[in-house]
């Protein structure tokens, strides 16, 4: 029985943590170290090329961070291997695309931010409720914690009831999900220690690629874009914002001290109109800790503010596709 590749990847890491547990622990500290030491390059400046030089490391430390890089190589071998695809998602249509070309992104952080540079950025999630990308616009899509997935974004959803009365999801303006061939990107790997002190590799789901992307290469783009305006099933995995009027509401919840503190922002930001929370204007997958009979009344108030015309418009939009294609997992 041919191992699927979640498997592969999962025996992979356990091989290059082993190889990395027997690394000195000397050489592992000082790597965390110049981690540590490239995250606050990247926060400082958010105008330059920020990389990793391995050039001004002793040898040894050196070596753990080529260790890395093997480790990403792995990766990508295994992805190719079992005929894999990523997925770029953009709110630009392939007829709109400058040149016929997916664009790098300016001086992007990369997801464990301890690089900063010019990159195609791509993910190894299916398109489908698991992938938090398929709602992003340009103002992007912020995680408030890796464990309870608080997902902020731009104000492009809509909440509709079928003929059955059941609520639905959609985006105002469709995005597009490019699928890619990795052979030209190599994933976003670092290393951490657990809660027993030992090190790991942690490697979530993004990729990255310093070439732009020919949508006209059939070896990199494969078949067309699937077209996404039903993102029910995202509400269903994930806890949804939309920070009204863009005023980076996700970033500033982000860095609270703990999880209480950045649920009572939520709240606060509820109530005082700056965030809409999808999950409860759509009676699905809500969280009781936001809900309040204040925030119930005010869930109800936003709800009521969308305009007839975004409405109709975006009706238009659905129409035309009301679902979104989920390709098959090789």
């Amino acid at each position: 029985m041919k191992e699927t590749t979640n498997e592969k990847l999962k025996e992979l890491k356990k091989q290059y943590t082993e190889r990395l547990k027997s690394q000195s622990h000397k050489a592992i500290e000082d790597a965390l170290r110049i981690l540590n030491y490239y995250h606050g390059l990247c926060q400082e400046d958010e105008h330059s090329t920020v990389r990793i030089d391995l050039k001004a490391m002793d040898k040894d430390t050196a070596q753990i961070f080529e260790l890395i890089n093997q480790y990403k190589i792995g990766i990508r071998d295994i992805l190719i291997e079992n005929g894999e695809v990523l997925t770029h998602i953009s709110e630009v249509p392939p007829e709109n695309m400058q040149d016929g070309k997916i664009k790098r992104s300016i001086k992007a952080l990369n997801q464990y931010e301890d690089e900063r540079d010019d990159w195609v950025f791509a993910s190894s999630l299916p398109v489908d409720g698991t992938n938090i990308y398929i709602a992003r616009k340009p103002e992007g899509i912020i995680k408030f914690t890796k464990e309870n997935d608080y997902v902020f974004g731009g104000d492009n959803m809509i909440v509709e009831q079928d003929e059955q009365g059941n609520n639905h999801v959609y985006l105002r303006e469709p995005n597009y999900a490019y699928l890619i061939s990795p052979l030209k990107f190599l994933p976003v790997v670092a290393i951490r220690k657990d809660s027993e002190g030992y090190p790991h590799f942690i490697f979530d789901d993004e990729w990255v690629s310093n070439e732009e992307v020919d949508l006209n290469d059939k070896k990199q783009v494969i078949g067309e874009p699937v077209v996404i305006r039903d993102v029910t099933d995202l509400v269903r995995h994930n806890q949804i914002f939309c920070d009204i009027n863009l005023t980076n509401e996700g970033n500033n919840i982000k860095n609270a001290k703990n999880e209480e503190e950045g649920i009572a922002l939520i709240k606060d930001g509820i109530h005082n109109g700056r965030l809409r929370y999808i999950n409860g204007e759509a009676n699905i997958n809500v969280n009781n800790l936001l809900i309040d009979d204040q925030i119930l009344k005010k869930i109800g108030e936003m709800a009521m503010k969308l305009k007839s015309a975004d409405i109709k418009d975006a009706r238009i939009h659905i129409a035309k596709n009301r679902d979104y294609i989920i390709p098959q997992n090789k």
